[in-house]
């Protein structure tokens, strides 16, 4: 019985450690790469939804520069993916009842497992800063959860991990969200039309995925597994 025991033992052990065998080093790093930021995601989207302050921005997609420590404004909001910034048009605070949709649907979308990044684009419309408490005001706040750039007509939005930054794509329901909350005015509609005339009017990101329109700048988004 013993002998039998361990004939069958061996005869599952072998064969999957033969199928571990197979995968390269850099397919068990990119894997474990991969889970480890998924995880990360689904920590931050709870630390998200017990939020206490949200505060939400209109951007200027069109002023975005490298990050220049020593003569940027303070004012400039961060894009992570691009390791830049970009200039802030106006912000406001939200109520507890405006922000509790939008934390729902962003933690939401942050930790669904698996991620395109959207198309290959990115000019900044809204921005968002999420803090677990009242801000103090400097420009590194160990109270900020997360801060983001949203492109609608990319449709994807930027997310921070402690070694790297990368696309997520967004929806329509962030998208609805953010225009109640803080509308985008019609004269900069009509300026980054005009701007850019082949990118997708409606922003969602089923149209935005039909484009092959280049980035602004170089993202330094970490590549993702297949």
């Amino acid at each position: 019985m013993y002998q039998l025991t361990t004939t069958l033992l061996l005869t599952l052990v072998i064969p999957l450690n033969a199928f571990a065998q197979d995968k390269s080093p850099d397919e068990v790093y990119a894997e474990r790469i991969e889970k480890a930021r998924a995880e990360y995601r689904v920590a931050i989207a709870k630390q998200i939804r017990g939020a206490k302050i949200v505060e939400i921005a209109l951007l200027r997609f069109d002023d975005v520069r490298k990050v220049d420590l020593l003569n940027d404004d303070e004012q400039r909001f961060p894009i992570a993916p691009y390791e830049a910034t970009t200039s802030v048009i106006s912000q406001r605070k939200l109520t507890a009842v405006e922000m509790k949709p939008l934390l729902f649907e962003l933690a939401k979308q942050i930790e669904r497992p698996k991620h395109t990044g959207g198309a290959l684009c990115h000019f900044p419309i809204h921005g968002v800063r999420v803090y677990s408490d009242e801000p103090s005001g400097e420009p590194f706040d160990s109270k900020i959860l997360y801060s983001g750039t949203f492109c609608w007509a990319c449709g994807n939005f930027g997310f921070e991990y402690p070694d790297g930054a990368e696309w997520i794509e967004t929806n329509g329901k962030l998208k609805d969200i953010f225009n109640q909350l803080l509308p985008v005015p019609k004269g900069e509609v009509e300026r980054f039309n005009k701007t850019y005339p082949s990118k997708p009017k409606t922003g969602e990101p089923s149209d935005a995925r039909k484009t092959s329109a280049p980035s602004v700048l170089k993202s330094k988004s970490t590549p993702r597994s297949p």
